[in-house]
């Protein structure tokens, strides 16, 4: 299987906008062949690179003051990577979802393409962190 990508124009992923609604149709206007769905670091800490996947990590704090997130590693965190793993196991996919709190203007990048996908779109791109990242 080949790809011919023709040096098609995407983002990075995030965005310095605030505004879920103008993030996403700015994407959909000209990456119309490869939009983003955008991450919006200047609306929220939550929706950085790092703390937008952290929702379900075991011992995680996030400090939304000080923008940074860490594991604490100071009690048992035995129960609660069980408990991780064993939805993992169940692929409860639902426990690993990013809510709008994390991700303002995904649920409005869905919404938009269901209402209408550019006529040139050939891809998605999205963006998650790898494990090395977290």
């Amino acid at each position: 299987m080949t790809y011919d990508f023709d040096c098609i124009a995407t983002g990075v992923g995030s965005m310095p906008l605030t505004d879920p609604e103008q993030a996403v149709r700015l994407s959909l206007a000209y990456l119309f062949e490869a939009p983003i769905w955008p991450q919006l670091p200047r609306r929220s800490f939550h929706e950085h690179m790092d703390a937008q996947y952290s929702e379900s990590m075991p011992g995680l704090i996030v400090d939304e003051a000080k923008w940074k997130i860490y594991v604490d590693t100071a009690g048992d965190l035995s129960p609660e990577l069980e408990k991780f793993y064993e939805r993992y196991l169940a692929k409860d996919y639902g426990f690993f979802g990013i809510s709008e709190g994390y991700a303002a203007a995904f649920p409005v990048f869905l919404r938009l393409l269901r209402e209408g996908l550019p006529a040139n779109m050939r891809y998605i791109k999205g963006q998650i962190t790898g494990p090395l990242t977290m």
